[in-house]
């Protein structure tokens, strides 16, 4: 198996940069900056190689800027790939962005325990929130709408990018019984 060339200042630089964007933001940076940072990457090489090429006489150079080219543009589908994947497949929440849901919702008057907690990316910026939700006995239906109220209240407040939370009343669900969310359930 072939080692992978040592990369430039420059490529390195890139890779930084998009990587420093995805732990900053959670979610890579748009394909269009992505696109954009490897085309200008594309014509910085282009006009050096083409450059090397009008002053040697050696089209070498040319061919070698151009496969080096080929390589970024490889390079950057697979990242693109890499990192959008999850997005594309229904990515949830980070833990720690769920741990900061579960106390927000558990601290709220009224309620027990979170039963069940679903979360998935509809985009970079909107997550759609599932629960179910066991709530203090035999509260009366005007009061339980008032605690789901301040239950996605509490939620978009510190945590804007859930934009849809369904909450649904539970009393008996058990979590044991349903080994497809075992690592969904806290």
């Amino acid at each position: 198996m072939r080692e992978m060339p040592k990369l430039t200042d420059r490529q390195q630089q890139i890779l930084d940069l998009v990587q420093s964007a995805i732990e900053r933001t959670g979610a890579p940076p748009t394909r269009a900056e992505i696109e954009d940072t490897a085309a200008m990457a594309g014509l910085c090489i282009a006009f050096v190689a083409i450059g090397v090429s009008a002053l040697t006489h050696n089209h070498l150079a040319d061919a070698i800027g151009s496969i080096v080219i080929g390589v970024l543009l490889c390079a950057v589908g697979l990242l693109l790939a890499r990192y959008t994947r999850s997005l594309l497949l229904g990515e949830g929440v980070t833990p720690e962005m769920r741990d900061k849901a579960l106390s927000l919702i558990e601290a709220t008057a009224g309620v027990l325990k979170v039963t069940q907690f679903l979360s998935m990316h509809l985009g970079p910026d909107a997550i759609v929130l599932a629960l179910k939700v066991r709530f203090r006995p035999a509260m009366p239906l005007e009061e339980l709408e008032r605690v789901i109220d301040d239950i996605e209240a509490r939620v978009r407040a510190e945590l804007p990018e859930m934009k849809k939370i369904f909450v649904e009343p539970d009393s008996d669900y058990d979590s044991e019984r349903d080994a497809s969310l075992t690592a969904s359930v806290r």
